[in-house]
């Protein structure tokens, strides 16, 4: 009997450590649910799976209820999963997310780290071949404000390769979607939020960038979410992205759920 538990502990689709109020359910589709709460009574991740268990969701939120992220998962073509540690007040602690296809060399990894209120204070990128070992910290913007006031000194000019990082999002389905995608922090470029609407089975090029010897990594680039719509519920599919030569493609597969 030892043995089946440890294995059925061991077969879970992520480890969730010091946080006990947690409840089973079903969705819409007749799938199984994971929903664990804030002390508060408010949903602190909620995990969602199809009907076959081979696709589900996995989002996270503070103790207002706003969404802090929110990972794809899967049982096929490969593996998408995570680990999840808590603090007693319910709040996601530390979260490492692992998505890897069943062959090729490309794998992705990343670490969050939150504080006890929800905010995000770590992140790394641990991805292959895209991801940097090292972790990147989130800088308060006082320390970037001071940085702008600093009168530097002319510099040499030295000619450099333009490496371009393409974003582009396709709506599978045979509905209209309206999507946004959330600019993320970064150490090279300012972004802004898109907002894009996009017609059926449309492929639209959402944004293009060009950095000097580098490609932008899309986790500090931008991150897919919906605008919602009565009655219609669509999900994103993220597809490994396709490099030629000084230039990077990601794309972003729209379907219904």
């Amino acid at each position: 009997m030892k043995i089946k538990i440890l294995i059925f502990l061991f077969c879970l689709p992520f480890i969730s450590n010091s946080q006990l109020n947690c409840k089973n359910g079903k969705n819409s589709e007749g799938g199984k649910t994971i929903s664990c709460f804030h002390k508060n009574g408010k949903i602190s991740t909620l995990e969602s799976w199809d009907k076959e268990n081979r696709s589900g969701d996995i989002y996270g939120y503070n103790n207002l209820g706003a969404e802090i992220f929110h990972y794809d998962l899967r049982n096929f073509a490969g593996h998408a999963s995570v680990e999840i540690n808590y603090y007693p007040n319910g709040q996601v602690n530390n979260l490492y997310y692992s998505s890897a296809p069943d062959g090729g060399i490309q794998f992705y990894r990343y670490r969050h780290k939150f504080d006890e209120q929800g905010k995000q204070t770590e992140y790394s990128n641990e991805s292959q071949p895209d991801g940097f070992p090292n972790t990147l910290m989130y800088v308060p913007d006082s320390l970037f404000k001071k940085e702008e006031n600093i009168i530097k000194k002319p510099e040499t000019i030295i000619c450099s390769n333009p490496f371009q990082t393409e974003f582009i999002v396709i709506n599978e389905t045979s509905k209209k979607v309206k999507i946004i995608l959330k600019a993320q922090k970064n150490n090279f470029i300012q972004l802004n939020d898109i907002e894009v609407e996009l017609l059926p089975k449309e492929t639209k090029i959402v944004d293009s960038r060009i950095l000097s010897e580098k490609f932008l990594v899309q986790e500090n680039a931008y991150i897919l979410e919906f605008v919602k719509v009565k009655r219609l519920k669509f999900k994103s599919i993220f597809a490994l992205p396709i490099e030629t030569g000084n230039k990077k493609t990601y794309m972003w597969h729209v379907i219904e759920k």
